[in-house]
């Protein structure tokens, strides 16, 4: 590579990491103040209702919220094409915001616009170029950078007049004094608020004290009372519970007579039906037991039979079987036999064959 053009690249480079973190719209958090909500401070039998009023606080209107939007855009055959004052095209999208024509075919958003909407820094140094290629020279690119941020609606093109200058460096004077005439009176409001938050609390901390005292002597008052009332009704109850305890001693006593005589003529009736059912029982499983001796006889018998048919008929197959063997072996045999006799005489002929030959 070039050296001069390192250098130039070096250069060029360093002054955007510069203009981007000085010309990068400011963003801060908006804090939205609500009323304060209304203190209600009532005694035990109070005599007056002290309210605090509610503190009215005005607030300035919300700002609109930021939503992300694209800095550069491909114009749509629908969007119209129109020019301004100074020769330069610009068009207008549908959410109100204007974009500038740049050096290719894409168009950039304008300045005034960009504090309006949500970016990332890829998104902000894309725009800065304007659609200029990156090789363009060095002093175009120096001078493209010392009139970034200039023009009527702020593009990037044009130059900056003196009073404008002016203007511009007295808004931003303005939105400084009033953010720190804003924060001040934020901070004071703070503090006021904190301190009558901090009043009510102290003032609702004693009327609370001063309720939780009075409450307790009444709540001793009245313990004192409901414990000399339950001596009397726990004297009272014993004397009555004494009496029914000797009334309840004499209805069991009787009741447990009474109760003997029949548990014992229940008991005789009881032995009687036990023994008579002890007796049938006996003799139901008496009946069962030779019931189930002879239906096991019987199944032993059936059982002994049926081993003896499989048997037979085991045996029956057996020897079918061996039989069968028997043939099949003497079958081969007389095969094999009959084999070696036809290749003897075979054999024979082919002797008598050959000596045939010999003689003659």
């Amino acid at each position: 590579m070039n050296p001069r053009t390192f250098l130039q690249a070096f250069a060029v480079c360093s002054f955007f990491v510069l203009m981007l973190s000085a010309c990068r719209p400011y963003r801060h958090t908006t804090v939205y103040r609500t009323a304060e909500p209304q203190v209600v401070v009532v005694k035990e039998k109070p005599d007056v209702i002290v309210k605090e009023q509610q503190k009215v606080v005005t607030t300035e209107p919300a700002p609109a919220v930021k939503k992300r939007t694209a800095l550069i855009i491909v114009r749509q055959t629908t969007q119209e094409i129109k020019q301004y004052t100074d020769g330069r095209m610009y068009l207008k999208s549908a959410e109100g915001y204007f974009y500038w024509k740049g050096f290719d075919h894409r168009w950039y958003m304008d300045e005034n616009d960009l504090k309006k909407v949500l970016y990332t820094d890829e998104e902000y140094i894309e725009w800065t170029r304007k659609g200029r290629s990156r090789d363009y020279n060095s002093n175009n690119r120096n001078n493209d950078n010392s009139n970034r941020g200039n023009g009527n609606r702020g593009n990037g093109n044009g130059n900056w007049s003196e009073k404008e200058m002016k203007e511009k460096k007295e808004k931003e004077e303005k939105e400084k004094k009033d953010k720190e005439e804003k924060e001040k009176k934020d901070k004071k409001e703070k503090e006021e608020k904190d301190r009558i938050e901090k009043e009510a609390k102290e003032k609702k901390d004693k009327e609370e004290k001063e309720r939780k005292e009075h409450q307790e002597k009444e709540e001793k008052e009245k313990a004192d009372k409901e414990a000399k009332e339950k001596a009397d009704k726990d004297r009272k109850d014993k004397e009555e519970k004494e009496r029914k305890d000797k009334e309840e001693k004499d209805r069991m006593e009787k009741e447990a007579k009474d109760k003997a005589e029949k548990d014992r003529i229940e008991k005789e009736e009881k032995e009687k039906a036990e023994k008579a059912e002890k007796e049938r029982k006996e003799k139901e499983e008496k009946d069962r037991q030779e019931k189930e001796a002879k239906a096991k006889k019987d199944k032993e018998e059936a059982d002994r039979l049926e081993k003896e048919k499989k048997e037979k008929e085991a045996k029956a197959e057996a020897d079918k079987k061996e039989k069968e063997e028997k043939e099949r072996i003497a079958k081969e045999e007389a095969q094999k036999k009959q084999k070696e006799e036809n290749e003897k005489e075979a054999k024979g002929k082919k002797e008598d064959k050959e000596e045939k030959g010999k003689g003659k």
